[in-house]
């Protein structure tokens, strides 16, 4: 999702502190279409959402998530006027004889302003503005929906503003029409289905520019009038990402993408196919390329793969983390990447060091915006990196394509990535899944080496010194330069247990000795004279 500027307050519907999400039983949101009307009077919305959904088996009641400071004018059901409940953030509808399978529409007319969700505010020029930040689930505070990214629907956005706002949202635009009140009506269709955390629309005082990637891919910067010269040149960088991306990973899953300088409380937020950028990453510079390749990045992971539950937000966070730095490597180079590696993995020490007993994928959920740490970031971006070099030997793109292609548009959870990779029989992949994903633990080796002139030898001694029970399982490289050599010799050892003992021959004293010379593992190396 994001460099975070801010934690994000405010979210709970119907996952409830510490339980896991349970699906609304055979009921699936096939589209919304929301009519909201905006003014600069008041921050009160006018709202009315269409709801199509279909009924997979018999039901007798469902309900539509809707924060209680949207007050309900009226439901229509098939058209018809339809008695609910509105209490806990949710309507709930209730009918006399079961719903038979079949898709059905449900109209919800609604006003009010709104807590959270749809911000409004003001530009850092004291202008005016209107955006959604829907992050985790927020987007019920404005938008009645079901807030949860396991069900994803295609989404048409009707915004009437004040004329001399400019629009933008989710999809393609189908209509731009001026209305006798002064104000004028703005549509927008995604013909690819959503998860509503990135199902989103902006209203501000916009200059816009629109042009083609060089591969062919719609991109559209839109920033305040007052730094447009700045962020049409800073924003022109998502092209040539995209362009990277798409080239390895496969087609961009959306009509277009728009790069906007938003209020969003986060650093990005990666809204499917209209990013939303904090104000200040306009300077003129370019020096948010990173924040930028992190949110493109989220197009294919997070969006159009998205995961099932919150859970499994590395397979978001980690993956974008992780595609950033494999960016730098092929556009910068190995230096620029091992640099931004070693950053994420002393953030992730920071992190364990207060918190030792969380993992990337916890037991329980107390707070979604807790899930935002260097764990779901940082330490989701190294398992990959360990993925890459002891499954695919620096070949991983393969896999995210792979992952990508089965799951786009759609939903996945951590088993479902891991099925997709090969069984390996020197490194299980269950309790490599386990090790890193599971365990909370950062395995401590203990390093030590001992030289034999007589043999021409090198003894080398590890001991795992982690309090874990069952010993963590990696491959190690060793790497020593002798005197006047040219390059490097490099061993690879297999640790799979809590002590290990290796003897190689060598021709001389070998000078310089590293472990885990390349940077391949997230372990924490001690040595012992």
């Amino acid at each position: 999702m994001r460099i975070i500027l801010a934690i994000a307050f405010g979210f709970i519907c119907f996952l409830g502190f510490g339980n896991q999400f349970i699906p609304q039983e055979n009921i699936d949101i096939l589209h919304y279409s929301f009519q909201i009307e905006i003014s600069d009077e008041t921050d009160e919305i006018i709202g009315k959402a269409q709801i199509q959904f279909k009924v997979l088996a018999p039901v007798n009641s469902f309900f539509i998530e809707l924060h209680n400071s949207m007050k309900i004018e009226k439901c229509l059901f098939e058209n018809k006027n339809q008695g609910f409940k509105q209490a806990d953030e949710k309507v709930n509808f209730n009918f006399e004889k079961p719903l038979k399978n079949g898709i059905y529409l449900v109209e919800i007319q609604y006003h009010g302003i709104p807590k959270d969700g749809l911000i409004i505010s003001k530009t850092k020029f004291n202008n005016r503005t209107f955006f959604g930040d829907n992050w985790p689930n927020r987007a019920h505070h404005y938008l009645p929906c079901i807030d949860h990214p396991s069900d994803k629907a295609t989404v048409e956005f009707k915004i009437i503003a004040p004329a001399k706002y400019q629009v933008v949202a989710n999809g393609v635009l189908k209509e731009t029409s001026n209305l006798k009140s002064g104000k004028m009506l703005t549509t927008y269709t995604s013909n690819q289905v959503l998860p509503t955390k990135v199902m989103v629309f902006a209203a501000a005082e916009f200059s816009v520019d629109r042009y083609l990637s060089i591969n062919g891919n719609n991109i559209e910067t839109w920033v305040y009038p007052e730094n447009k010269k700045e962020g049409f040149y800073d924003y022109a960088l998502a092209a040539p990402i995209v362009d990277f991306f798409e080239e390895k990973l496969g087609e961009y899953p959306y009509d277009k993408l728009a790069n906007v300088q938003s209020k969003t409380r986060y650093g990005g937020m990666e809204n499917a196919g209209c990013i939303f950028y904090f104000e200040g990453s306009v300077t003129g510079k370019r020096d948010s390329e990173e924040l930028i390749a992190h949110e493109v990045a989220h197009q294919w992971f997070g969006n159009s793969a998205s995961e099932k539950d919150w859970e499994h937000i590395w397979l978001s966070e980690g993956f974008a983390t992780y595609l950033t730095g494999l960016y730098l490597l092929e556009n910068k180079d190995f230096q620029a990447f091992g640099n931004y590696m070693e950053q994420a993995k002393q953030k992730v020490y920071a992190f364990y060091s207060k918190y030792p007993n969380k993992s990337v994928i916890p037991e329980n959920i107390d707070d979604l915006n807790a899930l935002l740490n260097p764990l779901s970031y940082q330490k989701g971006a190294w398992v990959l990196h360990m993925l890459n070099h002891q499954y695919y030997n620096g070949k991983i793109w393969e896999l995210f394509k792979q992952y990508h292609e089965k799951y786009k548009y759609g939903n996945a959870n951590t088993q479902d990535f891991f099925e997709l990779i090969e069984a390996n029989d020197s490194i299980p992949i269950e309790h490599f899944k386990k090790q890193w994903l599971y365990s909370s633990t950062i395995p401590e080796l203990e390093v030590q080496y001992n030289y034999n002139q007589k043999e021409k030898a090198i003894t080398f001694q590890f001991k795992q010194l982690q309090k874990s029970k069952e010993p963590f399982v990696y491959t190690l490289d060793l790497a020593w330069l002798y005197p006047n050599s040219i390059g490097k010799t490099i061993k690879t050892v297999l640790i799979d247990e809590k002590t290990e003992k290796f003897t190689f021959q060598v021709t001389d004293f070998p000078g310089n000795i590293e472990v885990d010379p390349l940077g391949k593992l997230l372990v924490r190396f001690s040595a012992k004279d």
